[in-house]
């Protein structure tokens, strides 16, 4: 099963970087998404400022600690472990953001890949033209690559943890 991961961070030229928020979207469509009430807002860029941040705190949002969010995180991923999860990042940030939620302590069960060169770029612009909802978001850009992951509908079938 695969499992399309967006994270948002804030950093300091990307050297030091902080979790935001993280979004996780199963190819059959359950989704989990949490922002962070204690992430270093003096590391948020000025693009972050206006791309970002204006974005968090939404309605039904699930708002706590980095420690809430990475015990949240791993008990919503327990319940994939035997369909052999895959997460699909299309940036190596997004992978290291959740490897450092977990504390370094990714399950075994757990394996990801990088799918950027897999991803429909047309089509994940559409998804965000059809939709209305606004990119940078952590939660609707998980979805919109699990839109565009593949033009090839029995793409999705493969296994890609290798």
């Amino acid at each position: 099963m695969r499992i399309f991961i967006d994270t948002e961070f804030v950093h300091n030229d990307f050297v030091d970087m902080d979790l935001v928020s993280i979004g996780l979207v199963t190819e059959t469509g359950l989704d989990f998404y949490a922002e962070r009430d204690d992430f270093d807002v003096g590391m948020a860029s000025p693009w972050v400022r206006s791309n970002v941040l204006p974005l968090l705190r939404g309605k039904d949002v699930r708002v706590m600690s980095r420690d809430g969010v990475r015990d949240a995180v791993s008990f919503w991923l327990k319940q994939f472990e035997h369909d052999k999860p895959v997460i699909c990042y299309d940036n190596v940030v997004d992978q290291a953001m959740l490897w450092d939620l977990l504390d370094k302590q990714t399950p075994p069960w757990l394996k990801s890949a990088n799918i950027r060169d897999r991803l429909d770029w047309n089509k994940r612009k559409q998804f965000f033209e059809q939709t209305r909802l606004p990119e940078h978001h952590a939660l609707y850009d998980a979805h919109a690559n699990w839109f565009a992951y593949s033009s090839d509908p029995f793409a999705r079938f493969q296994f890609l943890g290798k």
